[in-house]
């Protein structure tokens, strides 16, 4: 739609809406969706419409500017411009907005609301799953890929890209209103560059994933531990919503742990923290993945618990595992594990108790050091076995905490399944563009 030209003056700078246009900023966008071109002009630096010259005027100038899905151009108010230089000018074609503080509230939400839509992203080892959210989080569209590992990072990027170009044509939708992108990401994470700085099975090593979807979409892109996601999405619309704190732990191929706190996810200033699957809970027990001895993940993992079951298959011990999987641990998956304990193999079923009694030991130090609301257990390990999981955890936690703390806290199995991380990372994504400075 095209808008006749429209300017106001505001604390001494010009802002002006121009008449139509299709283009799109490309990149380094700042507090939200950028919906048309944008330029910039101030005494002493001349008219510039290339994307990157006008993101750092808006820094130089120190004034923030959000983009919203509102209909018609909102006049600023005077404290809004504050620190910009007099001469300063923008120019928005096809877009309206609203001017705002960096400090200041998140913007009222109206009805056009949901002409703006999120994109979550899971990216996984073997598997990417991207999802198309409205601004209430109603799903739109899904796209699923296989990541294709061996194909290289640049390949990687590339379906990645494209998953989220596919997803946002299924859900029937611009572009132009995707206001953000939220990814779950392995391995560990430079938070504040957004860079993958390491994720062996993904064979990523140092990719600026943040700037990459940022320079595609034109939209921010926010990225975070893909367990931090996934407690985060249990946490707003799965089995901790209402917590004050949330601790998530999702045994698999190794052990993830997460926490919310007050509606924020736990974590350092560059990285993510509760690695709970590298809490040593045995000093002289098996050597874990990351070289340490007796790490939690090293003796109560899906994998842990495969290998100790396929020891149990030689020894003549679990006759029906034997017949669904033999002594193979690539065979010995979550569900194989709960259809031998069916079957009757109480030795099987015994491994799978002490497992979660372990990590029902470690969680008790959790919850002194936390006092968590909820304690939710996912992953397909969990989804598998949920009664078992569920209660030999919550029992192993009363029984090694202070008797103060019994009964602050439930233990609960996750709700969302593969959505959490993906609807976790969406949801955060939104978090972070619309509210950037309430850490």
């Amino acid at each position: 739609m095209r808008r006749s030209a429209t300017t106001w003056r505001c604390a001494g700078a010009t802002v002006g809406v121009v008449s139509g246009t299709d283009a799109r900023l490309g990149q380094g966008p700042v507090r939200g969706s950028w919906l048309g071109a944008v330029a910039m002009k101030s005494r002493d630096s001349g008219w510039s419409s290339r994307p990157g010259a006008a993101v750092r005027d808006r820094a130089e100038r120190r004034c923030t500017v959000r983009c919203t899905a509102e209909n018609g151009p909102r006049e600023p108010t005077a404290d809004a411009c504050a620190g910009v230089s007099g001469g300063a000018k923008v120019a928005v074609g096809a877009a309206t907005f609203a001017v705002g503080t960096a400090t200041g509230p998140e913007p009222q939400e109206t009805s056009k609301a949901l002409d703006r839509v999120w994109v979550g992203f899971d990216l996984g080892g073997t598997k990417m799953l991207t999802k198309v959210y409205t601004d209430d989080f109603r799903e739109l569209a899904k796209k699923r890929k296989r990541t294709r590992v061996q194909e290289g990072v640049k390949a990687g990027l590339k379906r990645l890209i494209g998953a989220i170009e596919k997803a946002l044509q299924k859900a029937g939708v611009s572009p132009d209103a995707l206001a953000g992108i939220g990814v779950g990401c392995p391995g560990p994470l430079d938070l504040k560059k957004g860079i993958v700085r390491e994720a062996p099975n993904l064979g990523w090593y140092d990719v600026p994933l943040k700037k990459e979807l940022e320079d595609a979409f034109g939209c921010p892109a926010v990225i975070c531990n893909d367990v931090d996601a996934g407690v985060y999405g249990e946490y707003r619309f799965g089995a901790g919503r209402g917590g004050r704190c949330v601790v998530g732990v999702f045994p698999g191929t190794g052990i993830g742990g997460g926490c919310v706190y007050r509606g924020k996810i736990v974590q350092g200033e560059r990285l993510s923290c509760m690695e709970i699957g590298h809490i040593v809970v045995e000093p002289e027990g098996p050597r874990c993945g990351c070289g340490q001895r007796g790490c939690l993940e090293a003796i109560a993992s899906r994998l842990a618990i495969a290998a100790a079951a396929a020891q149990a298959v030689h020894r003549g011990q679990a006759p029906a595992l034997k017949k669904l999987a033999g002594a193979d641990v690539e065979r010995i998956r979550s569900g194989v594990l709960a259809k031998a304990i069916e079957q009757g193999d109480e030795v099987v079923e015994r491994i799978v108790i002490d497992a979660a009694e372990t990590i029902g030991r470690a969680l008790a130090g959790v919850v002194h050091l936390l006092a968590p609301d909820a304690i939710v257990l996912g992953g397909g390990l969990v989804e598998a076995m949920p009664r078992l999981f569920v209660k030999t955890v919550q029992a192993a936690v009363d029984r090694h905490v202070l008797k103060t703390f019994r009964g602050t806290y439930r233990v609960a199995c996750a709700e969302l399944g593969d959505d959490a991380t993906v609807r976790g990372a969406a949801a955060w994504a939104r978090d972070r563009i619309l509210r950037p400075d309430t850490d």
